[in-house]
């Protein structure tokens, strides 16, 4: 008992030295795919629009690795609810997720760290605190800062959530960007046909069947497909214009896409007879209004994600050493763990 009670001692005069003379650093780690918990319970493959970086859609049916709103809400909470922390620090190592997660965990980040700023300058705006101020010539309390670090991978909707972010700093092999919306399925109807199974259909309403992966595709319904595609890239776009602003490069987007679209030339293809010179020259503005390189779903390593602007700085220190350096080296670290499902939403998983 003695033990006990001085190891608790001990950690409590810790934490309440560290807090009055060190500088406080709220770390948050957003590490797995970006899901409901619905989905991940049952299988993550049955989500229809994902914000995805590539590769095959990986199976959770255990929830392990998984990014929700309803898993981070605490820690998000707790974090912004530091009076005097210096700086949230969102560890993000995703490489996305479905679209409305996704939207929903950037909405999220960036409501508390308005909230948390509306909170301190309303505590600002009283008088104590102001006359305290001007006795002692101190300068007004800055908001935290709320930073993402990535030191392997954020992209598609993992790259959607770190915009809520003021800066975003990457280590050089980390890989950011792929802007875009995908969605994928299978045709089936040829096998059905050929072992003499038959698919019905009845629904009210031409557009309710949509595209059936047991019938075959039709016009209309890619159209409709296309459209909804469309209309969650142009949210996701419209955030990153939002948050990164007048960092981003449109114009060497346009550039470095050329070249990788020039490399397939020999196919005639318009689209890479375009990207020669002296075309590529005359057409770089129309590809960078457009958003080639940029907003078509490329994927891009840290240093040239940083000539775009997808990322404020790249840093080759660990993870505590870069927080050493922007912050200084009296920091203390304040690790806020995700929760994972608990009570009977585990059991019956």
């Amino acid at each position: 008992l003695a033990a006990g009670g001085f190891r608790f001692a001990w950690r409590l005069v810790r934490e309440l030295c560290g807090r009055a003379l060190y500088r406080t650093v709220v770390v948050v780690e957003m590490k797995g795919v970006i899901a409901d918990d619905r989905s991940a319970r049952h299988s993550l493959r049955d989500a229809r629009y994902w914000c995805w970086g590539g590769g095959p859609v990986p199976e959770c049916a255990a929830g392990e690795g998984v990014i929700s709103v309803s898993r981070c809400e605490r820690a998000l909470e707790r974090a912004f609810s530091y009076r005097r922390a210096r700086a949230v620090v969102l560890k993000v190592n995703s490489p996305g997720g479905t679209a409305s997660e996704s939207a929903l965990l950037y909405a999220r980040v960036a409501s508390l760290k308005a909230r948390a700023r509306a909170k301190l300058e309303a505590r600002q705006a009283r008088l104590l605190p102001r006359v305290f101020r001007f006795v002692t010539r101190r300068a007004a309390e800055a908001p935290p800062e709320v930073l993402a670090f990535v030191d392997e991978i954020c992209t598609s909707g993992g790259y959607f959530a770190a915009c809520a972010a003021d800066d975003i700093v990457a280590t050089p092999c980390a890989l950011l960007g792929s802007i875009g919306v995908i969605s994928r399925s299978f045709g089936y109807q040829r096998q059905l046909r050929k072992i003499g199974v038959e698919r019905r259909v009845l629904a009210a309403g031409a557009a309710k069947a949509g595209l059936d992966p047991y019938l075959p595709q039709s016009r209309p319904g890619i159209a409709r497909e296309k459209r909804v595609l469309e209309e969650l890239h142009d949210e996701f776009v419209a955030t990153v214009k939002r948050s990164r602003g007048d960092r981003l490069d449109a114009r060497r987007a346009a550039a470095i896409g050329s070249a990788a679209d020039a490399a397939d030339w020999s196919n005639l293809t318009p689209r890479a007879l375009a990207s020669l010179w002296p075309l590529r020259w005359l057409l770089n503005g129309a590809r960078a209004a457009r958003g080639d390189g940029l907003f078509d779903g490329s994927v891009n390593g840290a240093k040239t994600a940083l000539e775009l602007g997808l990322v404020d700085k790249v840093v080759d220190e660990t993870f505590t050493e870069a927080l050493k350096q922007r912050y200084g080296q009296r920091i203390f670290l304040k690790k806020l763990a995700t929760n994972p499902p608990t009570g009977l939403d585990a059991l019956f998983r």
